[in-house]
């Protein structure tokens, strides 16, 4: 389907409705049974770049935030999102997850505590001055 389509796919939950044309065995479905293959042949190349792209900007950050804190909460907040991603990114290597929202929400989650992160930061530094 990824060679047929390679830009846009066949669309967001439509494996299904193709999957009879390039399957061995015409009548009987199966899933993709991984996150980016059916990303792959659902949403096409870019989709599954900028997938990719979120989820490694996301774990860079968190690694950014890590070597920067000086607070432990946040430091401990920080690899535990870390430690979470690895084991969605592990787990959708079996199963189909594409549009499952936990990474979706450990990217929000992520973005929150870098924010909270900064501001408790600043309140630190206001302290102590």
């Amino acid at each position: 389907m990824f060679l047929d389509y390679p830009l846009y796919g066949v669309g967001p939950n439509n494996l299904a409705a193709v999957y009879n044309r390039y399957s061995p065995e015409p009548g009987r479905f199966r899933v993709a049974h991984n996150v980016i293959l059916q990303l792959l042949a659902e949403c096409g190349l870019p989709a599954v770049l900028l997938f990719v792209g979120a989820i490694a900007v996301t774990y860079w950050r968190l690694q950014r935030l890590r070597d920067l804190t000086t607070l432990p909460w946040v430091e401990i907040q920080a690899r535990m999102f870390q430690i979470s991603i690895i084991g969605y990114l592990v787990g959708s290597m079996f199963l189909n997850t594409a549009y499952s929202e936990l990474i979706y929400h450990l990217m929000g989650l992520s973005v929150g505590l870098e924010v909270v992160a900064q501001s408790a930061a600043s309140q630190e530094r206001e302290d102590g001055v």
